[in-house]
């Protein structure tokens, strides 16, 4: 994941994406969610149905 996070540089040539921020953005959702299906469901208030889908056409 993380290495496609930072192919975004690539993509957009520049180097204005980096790890730390990645690293970050996980350690908080850690921390106010524990994990990141928590986060998915009860943050962003996704259904299961919709993280479904959406893994059915993000993943494949």
């Amino acid at each position: 994941m993380t290495a496609d996070f930072l192919a975004s540089n690539t993509y957009y040539g520049d180097d204005s994406v980096r790890k730390n921020w990645l690293d970050a953005a996980f350690s908080e959702v850690a921390l106010k969610y524990g994990t990141f299906d928590r986060y998915v469901r009860d943050g962003l208030g996704l259904s299961a149905d919709t993280v479904a889908r959406l893994r059915a056409r993000l993943l494949t």
